[in-house]
């Protein structure tokens, strides 16, 4: 299940690069046009911040919807594919096998706990994919300013 739903998780991950890249060229422009907005005012261009910001704002909006459809797209398409799972074995075990059916449903109870627990871990494992570009973001940030640091 994992490997099949994996590439929901590198859709999350670089949407989480996307959002980092895009949330950070916002701050930039926000703030050196709030900076600048004397100026602008003074001159009667106000208006030309808007479109500066427009098309990282469309950008964004784009990488959050991916970071939903995947979110989404693995809670989803987590189930079908452990009753898939579980049928399929069922199956295989009845036919070939020969296996009794007592022994055959704890296994059944103790494969689906399983891979649901694994589910969870997968789930949490995206959480993490998306937010990782954020933290090593950040961590860059902060060893560039320890290396800048003022000696007293």
């Amino acid at each position: 299940m994992t490997a099949v739903l994996n590439f929901l998780v590198k859709i999350a991950r670089q949407a989480g690069m996307m959002r980092t890249d895009l949330l950070k060229s916002i701050a930039i422009r926000l703030t050196d046009g709030l900076q600048g907005m004397k100026s602008l005012k003074a001159m009667s261009c106000e208006d030309r911040l808007e479109p500066l910001l427009e098309g990282d704002i469309i950008d964004l909006r784009e990488s959050q919807r991916k970071q939903v459809v995947s979110k989404e797209g693995l809670r989803g398409l987590q189930e079908p594919i452990l009753a898939l799972a579980l049928a399929v074995g069922l199956y295989g075990a009845l036919k070939f096998l020969e296996m009794e059916m007592a022994t055959l449903m704890v296994m059944i109870l103790l494969f689906g706990r399983t891979v649901e627990q694994i589910g969870k871990i997968q789930t949490f494992y995206q959480k993490t994919a998306v937010a990782e570009s954020a933290y090593w973001s950040i961590r860059r940030a902060i060893m560039k300013a320890e290396a800048h640091e003022e000696i007293k």
